[in-house]
């Protein structure tokens, strides 16, 4: 009998042949772990085109940062201004009045209209080149209570409409006289008083309106309407 040759690439042949049960399939490895890498390579992914366009988001809005002139000490209305009182930040003005930086060096010297605080932004309205009241012009006071200002109040820079109303003893005022006071007064200072809830009110009017403004607002006989706000 001869012998049968098997080659060495054919073992599984071979036991075939000689009767031998051919060996389990090879156990193949789960893929979870193989899609798990993947999901972790597309979030990876994500996340840095995520920062990326976040990073970009930010280095433009950084862009639009300008510098302006704040207050640095505090200063009275009718003040004259010095370098040590104002200085330079770096904000983002959208939407804010403010004045920039290339103004500063011009405004040394200016007078402020309104009380300046510490640590708040220059508003253009708050100086003037020249000191207050100025040629033609007075400073007068207004005590305001409720139904005599807006209810949102007043701020430095509004412009006012003065007008003539009946006095706290309830006399009426001429019939025919016109009731307008002041066309055009603008608010120099407003300050709520804490122990009778009224509104102490700095107005800046022409000479010529002072007298009889003075006059009705010892009487009671006042009230303002707001026809240029302050922004």
């Amino acid at each position: 009998m001869t012998d049968t040759v098997t080659a060495p690439g054919a073992p599984r042949r071979q036991r075939a042949r000689t009767g031998q049960p051919a060996p389990p399939p090879a156990p193949r490895l789960p893929q979870v772990q193989r899609q798990r890498r993947l999901g972790l390579v597309g979030l990876a992914v994500v996340l840095t085109v995520g920062f990326g366009a976040l990073s970009g988001a930010l280095v433009l809005r950084s862009g639009d940062r300008e510098s302006v002139v704040t207050v640095v000490n505090p200063v009275p209305a009718g003040a004259q201004i010095t370098r040590g009182d104002l200085g330079l930040v770096d904000i983002a003005v959208d939407g804010i009045t403010t004045v920039p930086a290339a103004q500063l060096a011009s405004l040394v010297g200016q007078f402020a209209t309104v009380p300046l605080i510490s640590g708040t932004l220059l508003s253009p309205v708050a100086l003037s080149a020249e000191a207050l009241p100025g040629a033609g012009q007075a400073v007068v006071g207004l005590q305001l209570g409720g139904g005599q200002l807006p209810t949102d109040g007043l701020r430095s820079g509004d412009v006012l409409r003065i007008v003539r109303i009946p006095g706290v003893s309830g006399t009426d005022t001429t019939p025919d006289a016109d009731p307008v006071l002041v066309a055009r007064a603008t608010v120099l200072s407003s300050r709520v008083d804490a122990v009778n809830g009224g509104t102490s009110v700095s107005v800046l009017v022409d000479e010529a309106d002072a007298t009889a403004l003075t006059i009705a607002a010892a009487r009671g006989e006042v009230a303002v309407a707001r026809v240029e706000k302050q922004p």
